[in-house]
């Protein structure tokens, strides 16, 4: 479908040649079916997609079940290159391209949405159909002149650049974490004896993981060491006396679902119910910094993971023979124990959205993307052993424990509760948790600070005719 009346998008932008698509997580339905392809963005307005969201919940649809954190940072940086491109309030993540059209008289919402068109098309070439319906219905709302034909133009080409800034970004260069029998070391623990897919992809916000500094765990033997395995074979074992239900429930909780995808789905629903006194743009900006902040919550954590391959409790309890059968309250993750991805996804979440709503009062109600019902109403689970960067298990719905959703008074309570979760189920150390909350202050730092305003929001919000 070309609805548009113009060649296919690979052969109008010579795409081929150098388009390579992006690994697949998971092998699931696909996400609509091509005769109700439509009702894609009806059904994101339905929840609280707006103009800016809509695109993001779309794009989380297009993930299957999985953190499709890759295409969101693309897509989300694109539209807001694309929207201040047509209407300058904030640094662009990118500087023009030789070649690109002139912004003059185009309409920054349609080259947003454009914007996010292009991109899906091209990361999700297998959603094509279903991607320009939900455009189409999106151009339905804005009159067929020259301003909506330029900001068309304008958003194709900033989504496609976006795309081909990331085609050779080490996504495709991927490996399996190495088991190791030396102590300290990670190996396939039990149930399962399985291993991960990991790779090489370059961050977001940074030239190189190289950029960013990383603290080791602690060595083996240590005062530190020795308290803080001792903390968790206490209470992060399935029959441990010293958690209590209320941390029972929660380490559940947390454990099957994604933080990735929970905080994504949080901003949408907050900026909802809280919409920005600058309006699409700072809306469009704080999508953006989310979305690069937690693809580089996945890459730096997993990273890490790769550099120091620390073992997991399991393993280091069960060292000790008096500790042989001690089994931890959920079954442990397939790949390397420090840092911890969710303790990092959910304070990278949580920081940017603090910078986004600044006067947020409780209670911060968080969803289990466990529970979440899929945007086309068709999702199937993948095999749990199915892992790659930033993925987590995701159960059947049914079979979700913990419940689906867990009240906080603030986002950083969340984030601590969500972090302090593993060690109750028994997958980490307190290390692990500390060098998250490091981590995670670095990337969210970076994020807040990549697009500062190139003139006052109030000036052009009283200027805007579109």
């Amino acid at each position: 479908m070309h609805a548009r009346g113009v060649a296919p998008r690979f052969q109008r932008w010579g795409w081929g040649a150098f388009f390579r698509p992006p690994c697949r997580v998971l092998l699931l339905v696909p996400c609509v079916a091509q005769t109700a392809c439509a009702s894609l963005a009806t059904q994101a307005e339905r929840r609280g997609g707006d103009a800016v969201t809509q695109w993001t919940l779309i794009g989380d649809c297009y993930g299957n079940g999985a953190a499709n954190w890759r295409t969101l940072a693309i897509m989300q940086m694109a539209m807001h290159d694309a929207l201040n491109a047509a209407s300058p309030v904030y640094r662009r993540w990118s500087p023009p391209e030789s070649g690109e059209p002139v912004a003059d008289g185009a309409n920054p919402e349609v080259a947003m949405a454009a914007a996010a068109e292009e991109a899906l098309v091209l990361l999700h070439p297998d959603r094509e159909k279903d991607t320009e319906a939900a455009f189409a219905t999106v151009m339905a709302r804005y009159p067929d002149d020259a301003s909506k034909t330029a900001g068309e133009r304008l958003g194709w080409w900033i989504g496609r650049a976006a795309v081909s800034r990331r085609v050779r970004d080490g996504v495709n260069e991927e490996h399996y974490f190495q088991g190791d029998s030396a102590p300290g070391r990670w190996r396939p623990t039990p149930n399962s004896f399985a291993t991960s897919r990991t790779n090489d992809i370059r961050p977001f916000l940074f030239t190189s993981v190289s950029e960013v500094p990383s603290e080791p765990p602690p060595m083996l033997g240590t005062p530190i060491y020795l308290k803080q395995l001792d903390e968790t074979r206490r209470t992060g074992s399935v029959d441990s006396v010293e958690r209590n239900p209320e941390e029972t429930t929660d380490a559940l909780f947390w454990a099957y679902q994604s933080g990735q995808r929970g905080f994504v789905q949080l901003a949408v629903r907050l900026f909802a119910e809280h919409p920005s006194r600058g309006g699409v743009h700072a809306e469009a900006r704080t999508m953006a910094a989310l979305t690069t902040a937690l693809a580089d919550s996945a890459i730096l954590t997993w990273n890490e993971k790769a550099k120091y391959s620390f073992w997991r409790p399991i393993t280091a309890i069960r060292a000790d023979r008096a500790n042989a059968s001690w089994t931890p309250l959920i079954e442990t993750p397939p790949f390397p124990e420090y840092p911890s991805g969710h303790a990092t996804d959910c304070h990278v979440g949580a920081g940017v959205l603090e910078g986004a709503f600044p006067d947020l009062a409780g209670p911060i109600v968080y969803l289990s993307s466990a529970h979440l019902d899929p945007l086309d109403g068709r999702a199937l689970p993948a095999d749990v052993t199915t892992y790659g960067m930033g993925q987590h298990a995701q159960p059947v719905l049914s079979q979700a424990p913990g419940g689906s959703a867990l009240r906080f008074p603030s986002l950083t309570a969340a984030a601590d509760n969500c972090a302090n979760s593993r060690i109750w189920a028994g997958a980490h150390f307190r290390a692990a948790e500390t060098e998250s909350l490091r981590l995670a202050g670095l990337i969210v730092r970076r994020a807040l600070s990549a697009t500062p305003p190139v003139q006052a929001i109030d000036s052009v919000a009283s200027q805007r005719s579109w």
